[in-house]
């Protein structure tokens, strides 16, 4: 009886942990704008270290999440997130899709560099 109680205890502990790993994990999207754009990017929970608006890493830039336009001119920064009204940069977004990666053994839908684009 003592070891199923432990067992089960286990099991919720290894759940619990599984689902708030998930929770905090950064969520991919790409973003189509208003003005055609497309922009990749990564919504982290911790809102730490976003992108500069100007980045030309070819990456999922990190937004910055922010409910006014005060950061707009320094940042990737992702306006009204979870609503229906979303802005990205000053942009209206038109359509977004999240990316999921699979992994455990699986191939995952990660961008190919071309290498040639940084070499001299």
């Amino acid at each position: 009886m003592l070891i199923t109680k432990e067992i089960i205890m286990s099991l919720i502990i290894a759940l619990g942990i599984g689902k708030y790993s998930e929770m905090k994990s950064p969520k991919y999207f790409d973003m189509i704008t208003d003005h055609g754009s497309t922009f990749s990017i990564q919504i982290d929970t911790s809102n730490k270290n976003p992108c500069p608006r100007f980045c030309g890493a070819d990456h999922y830039h990190r937004v910055l999440i922010s409910e006014n336009e005060s950061m707009v001119d320094e940042f990737y920064t992702l306006i009204g997130y979870k609503s229906d009204d979303i802005y990205l940069n000053s942009y209206s977004v038109v359509d977004y899709q999240e990316i999921e990666f699979e992994t455990k053994g699986k191939k995952n839908d990660l961008r190919n560099v071309n290498v040639q684009t940084y070499l001299p």
